[in-house]
């Protein structure tokens, strides 16, 4: 229900506005990478280190709570606290990050899973590596969305979404060992 209508309300927004704001909102709600530049990366950075520190300083506790409730609570970790935390906190870095280049969906969906099959789920390889490349990963999509059409640029992330999607799929349907 919410998502209907904020969008009723975005689709109201856009048709009372002029054409050339339609165009750019409609570009930013598809995520676009061509408006990002030093001085609006200078603008995010505060935002992306405060939220690299604070998850980074709960790791361990994080990895915890990824294997089990149980084993978290065994080594102390204050679940609720956690969650909270966490939550809070990658919702600060994820909407600078949105509200600079708009709404890039999946590269959070697919570049964990490709790390922890490459160099597996020990946290001290995934968190940096996932950062690694999924710097490299939306590159290469924004690389290939400017030169996909010839003449006109797709905006980066409907080439996320196109590779995203199929693979949430696969995920949500595969099956799963016994545990």
């Amino acid at each position: 229900g919410i998502s209907l209508a904020a969008g009723a309300l975005s689709a109201g927004l856009k048709f009372t506005a002029d054409m050339s704001a339609t165009v750019q909102a409609v570009r930013w709600s598809l995520g676009h990478l061509a408006q990002v530049g030093y001085d609006r990366m200078l603008l995010m950075l505060p935002f992306a280190a405060l939220t690299w520190l604070l998850l980074l300083s709960r790791a361990r506790a994080l990895a915890a709570l990824a294997q089990s409730e149980e084993k978290a609570l065994t080594q102390g970790v204050d679940i609720r606290s956690l969650r909270t935390i966490g939550l809070g906190v990658g919702s600060l870095g994820v909407g600078a990050a949105v509200a600079l280049c708009g709404p890039i969906a999946f590269v959070g969906l697919i570049v964990p899973h490709i790390v922890r099959g490459w160099l597996g789920a020990a946290r001290h390889r995934l968190l940096p590596g996932s950062m690694l490349l999924g710097g490299a990963f939306l590159v290469a999509c924004d690389a290939f969305a400017r030169v996909i059409l010839g003449n006109r640029e797709l905006p980066v992330g409907v080439v996320t979404a196109g590779l995203g999607a199929p693979l949430l799929v696969w995920l949500i349907s595969r099956p799963r060992p016994a545990a």
